[in-house]
């Protein structure tokens, strides 16, 4: 059934001669590979004119698909992962900002993930990285394994004390202690060591969560050396950045060597915007904004076997449409028992027609503005008058505001004629303000009233929906 499904989604990639008579290839159903960086900013790639030297990156972009204007699920960490891994909006889930250790709040088992519907069809799964979505030890009950991961080398939060011999990995439940090397080569030496215990005919899911160029950053010094006449800090952050890309170069290396690569879906983006100024690529604000320098990220993706021309994809497109479209890419039916605000963008890959139901949203409750919808080329932004932030370690001042903030300002930008989001068009479109605004309102609604209260964190594990 599922290779059934797969040559039905398979329908658009059928090549000219294929449709004038040739009988297609039967293609084999892909093996999935999600690589997420932390904090990697839209400007901080080779490809997109930054200063860190990314040639797998910048190859991936040239040769295979490269997106313009893809968002992560929020603009800090936890919310995106919850986003990447469940097709949902962040407030729809109820991870509402980044999770401190030890917090009620986590990726509830009542989720349905990636790595479960993956893992239910036959796929090996493994997360590798930065968890950051529950405690990563057996007894808490969100942990890698809760949520369909039958292999994971991880962390709860950042490498410790830095990306050099970090000493907080966790493997299957048990503590690793120090380890040698650096975090992202690290990572992707335990992953490519699953790939040998592979059966060839069995498909995987890799979810590959980088630390890097999270702070606190370290970095190779041979690397480091390689930018020479910039600050010091400068040159740690570039050579960072570029030990991430040699990282992946050598997972798909590995690919290759294994004769996978062709049949691999690979997936590279970030979590969220960047901390560091000048990162964002021209973008407004950073990490922790909506503005687009806060959500709008690096991503490119590789499939030789079911796209096989080199393609930009202009498109808006989000971390929350992922689960939507591999499921829809390996023949995986995706769960129609909740909503899923992610759509399947694999016609934006051959061109086809697409038309996109829901639009991209987000809200996040600590940050000025707090709600933004992308339509089409339009961002409404939305805020707060006098709004500050708050303390959000535990649950009453968060959920206070959570579930009853008001939005009572709003802006209005083109942001394909101005990506910089310089200038607020709202008095001159207030026709499309007012259509825009009932829609973005409409949605926040619906998704305030799924997402979980954590006053009420006794039930926090959840159960998860039949």
């Amino acid at each position: 059934m599922i290779l059934l499904a797969v040559l039905a989604a398979a329908g658009p990639f059928l090549t000219a001669a294929t449709r004038a008579g040739e009988r297609p290839p039967i293609p084999r159903t892909p093996n999935v590979v999600i690589f997420l960086a932390d904090d990697l900013g839209y400007g901080s790639v080779g490809y997109q004119g930054g200063k860190p030297r990314t040639p797998t990156l910048d190859t991936l972009a040239r040769e295979a698909v490269r997106f313009t204007d893809f968002y992560s699920g929020a603009p800090n960490c936890s919310p995106s992962r919850s986003s990447l891994l469940t097709g949902r909006s962040a407030t729809r889930v109820g991870m509402y900002n980044w999770r401190p250790g030890q917090n009620p709040m986590v990726l509830r088992t009542d989720e349905v993930t990636l790595a479960e519907l993956l893992r239910d069809a036959g796929y090996r799964t493994g997360v590798f990285g930065k968890w950051h979505l529950g405690e990563v030890l057996p007894a808490n009950g969100a942990t890698p394994i809760d949520h369909g991961f039958e292999y994971s080398f991880v962390t709860d939060l950042n490498a410790v004390p830095s990306h050099r011999n970090p000493v907080n990995f966790i493997r299957n439940g048990v503590a690793v202690g120090e380890t040698d090397g650096y975090s992202c080569q690290l990572l992707v030496t335990e992953a490519i060591g699953q790939l040998a215990t592979y059966r060839p005919d069995q498909p995987f899911f890799h979810y590959i969560a980088f630390h890097e160029p999270h702070t606190p950053i370290a970095s190779p010094p041979e690397l480091v050396a390689g930018y020479p006449g910039t600050t010091d800090a400068e040159a740690i952050y570039f050579a960072n950045v570029e030990n991430v890309d040699r990282a992946v170069g050598r997972y798909l290396a590995a690919l290759r060597d294994r004769g996978l690569f062709a049949d691999t879906l690979v997936l590279f983006t970030s979590d969220n915007g960047p901390v560091r100024p000048g990162s964002s690529g021209g973008l407004r604000a950073q990490k922790e904004s909506l503005y687009d320098g806060g959500i709008k990220v690096p991503a490119v993706l590789s499939w030789p076997a079911g796209v096989p021309q080199p393609r930009v994809v202009t498109e808006p497109v989000g971390i929350v449409d992922v689960l939507p479209s591999v499921c829809a890419a390996t023949g995986v039916a995706a769960p129609t028992n909740r909503v899923l605000d992610g759509a399947n963008v694999l016609p934006l890959l051959t061109g086809a027609a697409f038309a996109r139901n829901t639009p991209l949203f987000w809200h996040y409750f600590n940050g000025n503005p707090g709600a933004v919808m992308r339509s089409g080329d339009w961002n409404l932004v939305a805020g707060t008058t006098g709004f500050r932030k708050v303390e959000h370690r535990f649950a009453p001042p968060m959920m206070e505001i959570v579930r009853n903030r008001e939005f009572d300002t709003v802006e209005l930008y083109n942001v394909r004629d101005d990506p910089a989001q310089r200038t607020d068009l709202a008095d001159q479109q207030p026709q499309r303000v007012a259509e825009l605004r009932k829609q973005l309102l409409d949605l926040l609604t619906a998704a305030r009233a799924e997402g979980f209260d954590w006053r009420d964190g006794n039930e926090a594990r959840g159960r998860r929906v039949p």
